[in-house]
């Protein structure tokens, strides 16, 4: 039976502050919590049968999954006590695994042929296979070369210019025999890409890598989190998981979600389900969660707004990200690239202020 590991048990400090509360994975992409594109992606290649390796707030990740019936598929919970590394993560699932098994880090989405990366590992009798994905600047990122017949020869990172011979990278996704999961150091806090694989690599081990030319995203910072919603807000239609309905070109709501007839949508917008959208202007790429509600005169652009959140009457947010449960109070000026951390109150008439605006 196939199985899978996704490494859970990152901080999230970079997505602070939407992570003080949230664990990564759980953080909502489109309203659908991140890691179920990585569970309906896995299920796509028939795994249902799924490790969570989890290190920062586990609990909280067991009480909202439960055991997998919600998602269609299994759940079994490999739980750090102390931070062991994407490597040591792996190494310490082992006693759940029985043959090959699908590696996913946590923060990545993509929509990966699994099935073709499985043939090229088999055909090749790999121990280890890499994905790997083209990218247009290579200098901040550790590369990887392979040779014609997709065989990794050498592990640059974070390259010089003289250095940069090729543009693919490690894609965040592995297919690892058991054997190679073995002689990973257990109970050792080790990564994977900068520990085990360059060794095993000079141990003249049999890994290889699989060019991905498909979506590949990350959701590891603020600006990335905010990307992957634009991003996808242009796909809506590649991902069943993602239930709101189209109403006309370029926007898309959930069940009991009303918009007023006078309100102007202009863009591409996603209203959660029980969203409540008043006499106000939506402009761009805009995604609003769950049950939150833009009152009447409130103007919204390039911005996203998480579950429960009310942007009162004429407010302004422009290329904001906002989180749950919060109140923005009426005449509010907020943007360009301001973050409001979750059950925040902006109070009225709050903007920006410099001192050089009366300079003379």
């Amino acid at each position: 039976m196939k199985k899978a590991v996704i490494l859970m048990g990152g901080l999230g400090t970079r997505l602070r502050p939407f992570t003080i509360h949230t664990p990564k994975p759980l953080l909502p992409v489109l309203n659908v919590p991140f890691f179920a594109y990585q569970l309906d992606l896995l299920k796509r290649f028939g795994i249902h049968d799924i490790v969570l390796a989890l290190g920062y707030r586990s609990a909280h990740f067991k009480r909202m999954i439960g055991n997998g019936r919600k998602w269609g598929v299994r759940f079994r919970y490999s739980l750090e006590k102390t931070p062991l590394g994407t490597g040591g993560a792996i190494r310490k699932a082992l006693p759940f695994l029985n043959g090959p098994t699908v590696v996913l880090n946590g923060d990545v989405l993509s929509d990966m042929h699994l099935s073709d990366m499985f043939h090229l590992h088999s055909g090749k009798n790999a121990e280890a296979t890499l994905a790997l994905f083209p990218v247009k600047d290579p200098s901040a990122f550790g590369l990887i070369e392979t040779d014609s017949e997709g065989r990794i020869l050498r592990f640059t990172e974070k390259p010089s210019p003289d250095e940069i011979t090729v543009n693919t990278i490690n894609a965040g996704a592995y297919l690892l025999e058991l054997s190679f999961i073995r002689s990973i150091p257990p109970d050792k806090n080790v990564s994977i890409e900068r520990d085990v694989f360059p060794v095993a690599l000079k141990d003249g081990r049999a890994l290889y890598g699989f060019v991905h030319r498909g979506l590949w995203t990350d959701i590891g910072t603020l600006k990335s989190y905010w990307q992957v919603h634009k991003d996808l807000l242009h796909k809506i239609s590649n991902f069943p998981i993602i239930t709101a309905k189209q109403i006309r070109r370029g926007l898309w709501a959930g069940k009991k979600t009303v918009i007023h007839p006078d309100a102007k949508i202009d863009g591409t917008v996603l209203l959660g389900e029980g969203c409540h959208v008043g006499r106000a202007v939506l402009k761009g790429a805009v995604c609003i969660g769950n049950g939150s509600q833009i009152k009447d005169g409130a103007q919204i652009t390039d911005s996203l707004i998480l579950d429960r959140t009310t942007v009162h009457s004429s407010c302004r947010l422009d290329h904001c990200l906002i989180g749950n449960h919060c109140h923005i109070q009426e005449s509010s000026i907020l943007g360009p690239g301001d973050v409001v951390a979750d059950r925040s109150t902006v109070g009225p008439f709050a903007q920006r202020f410099s001192y050089e605006d009366d300079a003379t």
